[in-house]
């Protein structure tokens, strides 16, 4: 059975890692699934309402990664986090859908401004907390400011994915979280 709102998800998704917010339209969206803009419209009804649904999806998806992450040590955390977004990437081809509509900040309706600074504060909340517990544990050095470092390690990977993006070489995103390692350690 078709799931024409979840394959409206995914379409938009892909064309704001590829276009950009402003980049597209129901029109593309309509072209590229084969439906009416009016089908769109009863799953969405407007593109701000569409791209707060892409956001909050990655919102889901990062509270649910959280929780399988949960039993790892805060050292085995960061790696994952790392690889999240080596994942995130798909080898090169995309970049945070954060630091994408970003770009585009000022021109978004104010509910999708809200939903990005829920997702960016709901990341660095969650690495503050990672980052509490290894220093807690005695892995990570007791000078640290957990608020300040999950922004450093947030920023760092998320735009590491889009340099990689324009370099190809992202195998150094494992190097980047190693050395974040290093340097909190």
């Amino acid at each position: 059975m078709k799931n024409t709102k979840k394959e409206i998800l995914n379409v938009a998704e892909k064309l704001i890692l590829s276009k950009g917010y402003n980049g597209f339209s129901y029109n593309d969206i309509s072209a590229e699934i084969g439906i009416k803009k009016a089908s769109i419209h009863y799953h969405f009804a407007t593109k701000p309402e569409l791209a707060s649904a892409v956001v909050k999806r990655y919102l889901r998806l990062f509270k649910f990664w959280c929780l399988i992450k949960e039993p790892l040590s805060s050292k085995e955390k960061i790696r994952a986090f790392g690889m999240m977004y080596k994942d995130l990437s798909d080898n090169c081809h995309k970049i945070c859908p954060v630091s994408m509509l970003s770009a585009e900040y000022p021109t978004l309706a104010i509910h999708l401004k809200n939903d990005i600074k829920k997702l960016i504060s709901e990341v660095e909340n969650w690495l503050s907390r990672v980052l509490e517990q290894g220093i807690n544990d005695d892995i990570f050095r007791k000078d640290l400011s957990p608020t300040i470092i999950s922004k450093i390690i947030y920023c760092s990977l998320s735009n590491a994915i889009s340099m990689y993006r324009i370099f190809g070489n992202l195998p150094e995103i494992e190097l980047m979280t190693e050395q974040i390692l290093n340097m909190i350690c």
